[in-house]
Parts: C-alpha cells; sequence; structure tokens
C-alpha cells in the first residue's frame, strides 16, 4: 500500500510536527523561522504544510510578512 509521492508524505509529518507544538492563541503566534526551528522540518516543507494547514482552517496568520510585521501562526479552535 503506498502512502503517496515521499514529498506529499514530507508534508503530512510535518503538518503532524507542527500542529503538535504551534501555539493555541493569537499572543503567542510564531514566526515561520520558530517553527522550522522547533519542529525540525526543512524551511520549503514547512512552508507547504503551513500553507495546507491555512487552507483548511486548522492555522491562522497574522502580520503582513514584511519587516516590522511578519507572517506569524497559531492554532485555530
Amino acid at each position: 500500500m503506498s502512502l503517496g509521492a515521499p514529498h506529499e508524505v514530507a508534508v503530512e509529518e510535518a503538518k503532524n510536527s507542527i500542529a503538535r507544538i504551534i501555539p493555541e492563541t493569537e499572543g503567542e503566534a510564531v514566526t515561520l523561522d520558530v517553527l522550522e526551528k522547533k519542529s525540525g522540518v526543512p524551511r520549503s516543507t514547512a512552508q507547504r504544510a503551513i500553507e495546507s494547514l491555512l487552507k483548511s482552517g486548522l492555522l491562522r496568520q497574522l502580520g503582513k510578512g514584511k519587516r516590522g510585521a511578519p507572517l506569524r501562526f497559531f492554532l485555530t479552535k
């Protein structure tokens, strides 16, 4: 039984890793850099996992993605 293409499996594993460590409140929202370091997930895989979590509504995003207002993420309830 196939689990999918290797990159798809990596993204699913990254989603699980990120979901375990990401804060649940807006006040504790963290940047991609923090998620990458805490989860040990490569940046490009973490970005794909975050995009998927945002689309599914499990993750929320704050900030404008600019200097002084970086994108930050937290779980929705």
